[in-house]
C-alpha cells in the first residue's frame, strides 16, 4: 500500500504505509517498564531455593501487590497524558513453568499481550544468567527502539516539516517524541548488573538517542554492594518520595502501602530490615 506525499517544493515521496504509521506513533512519548519477577514482584525468595521450590510447587507464591500496583499508577498516569506505555517481563525462570497465568490472576498490567513475557528456554537454561537477561533485554530494546524511531530514517526534508509542508521551528522540534524506559528488578540475582550492562551498553548507545532510563532494584540480598546509578528500595514505602514516581503514585495507593507498612505486612520475613 503506497502513499504519496506532495511538499510545497514541488517533491514527491513516496512512502511506505508502515513509515507512515511509525512516523506518526513517534510523535507521542513512550514510557516503557522493565521488570523482572521472582523478589521484584513475586515472593519467591530465590536465595532459599527449597524454600522457592515449595513456593512454587504448592502454587502459594504471593505478590508484591503494591509494587504492581505501582505499575498500574505508572500506566494510567502516562497514558492520561496521551503517552504509549509498554511493558516487558523478563524472567530466569524455564518457559515450562507457564508464568503467565500467575501475571493474569495478579492483575499484572498488560500480561495478556503477545511478547510481554520472555522466559528462558530449555537451551538457554545452559546460558550464563546473567548473560541471557542481558542478551535478551538488548534484543528487546533494539527492536522496541529502533520500531519507534524508525521515522529517522525518512528524508531530512519531510522529517522537519510540518502538515502544510513548512520547516518546523526549533520548539516543533523539541515537543517530539522522547522515550523512557523504566527498569525493576532485584539484587538477590543479576538484575541490577545486567540493567547497568544495557544502559551504558555502546552498541545500543541510549544515551545519543535520547532515551531517559532509570533503574529501581529492592534489596532482598542487604549484603551485595550497592552500583551507582541506581534507585535502591527494601519496601514501596521508600517509593513514595521518588522523583519519578512520587506525582505517579495516587493518594489512594500512598495511604494503602502507608497501613501496610505501619501493620508491618509490607516486607516479607526473608527480606532484611
Amino acid at each position: 500500500m503506497k502513499f504519496l506525499i506532495l511538499i510545497r517544493t514541488g517533491m514527491i515521496i513516496t512512502l511506505s504505509f508502515i513509515n507512515i504509521i511509525f512516523s506518526i506513533s513517534s510523535f507521542a512519548n513512550v514510557v516503557i517498564v522493565i521488570s523482572d519477577l521472582d523478589d521484584t514482584i513475586k515472593k519467591s525468595n530465590v536465595m532459599n531455593t527449597r524454600e522457592m521450590v515449595i513456593r512454587h510447587l504448592w502454587g502459594n507464591v504471593e505478590p508484591f501487590d503494591k509494587l504492581i500496583a505501582i505499575y498500574q499508577n505508572i500506566k494510567t498516569y502516562y497514558e492520561k497524558k496521551g503517552d504509549d506505555v509498554r511493558f516487558f517481563y523478563l524472567s530466569l525462570s524455564p518457559s515450562m513453568l507457564n508464568v503467565s497465568d500467575w501475571l493474569l490472576e495478579n492483575d499484572v498490567p498488560d500480561a495478556s499481550k503477545e511478547g510481554t513475557i520472555r522466559q528462558r528456554s530449555i537451551k538457554e537454561m545452559f546460558e550464563n544468567k546473567c548473560n541471557f537477561k542481558i542478551r535478551a533485554l538488548k534484543e528487546f530494546i533494539q527492536e522496541t527502539i529502533s520500531n519507534l524511531t524508525s521515522v529517522d530514517s525518512l528524508d531530512v526534508d519531510i522529517r522537519d516539516r510540518n502538515v502544510d509542508g513548512c520547516l518546523g521551528s526549533e520548539s516543533d522540534k523539541k515537543e517530539r517524541s522522547k522515550i523512557k524506559v523504566l527498569f525493576f528488578g532485584d539484587n538477590a540475582e543479576y538484575d541490577q548488573e545486567a540493567y547497568k550492562s544495557v544502559v551504558s551498553d555502546v552498541e545500543l548507545d541510549l544515551k545519543n538517542k535520547k532515551v531517559e532510563t532509570e533503574i529501581f532494584i529492592r534489596k532482598v540480598d542487604a549484603k551485595k554492594p550497592e552500583m551507582l546509578g541506581i534507585n535502591y528500595f527494601t519496601s514501596e514505602m521508600d517509593l513514595l518520595n521518588n522523583k519519578i514516581l512520587k506525582d505517579v503514585i495516587d493518594g489512594k495507593l500512598k495511604e494503602a502501602i502507608i497501613k501496610d507498612f505501619e501493620d508491618g505486612v509490607l516486607i516479607p520475613e526473608y527480606i532484611p530490615h
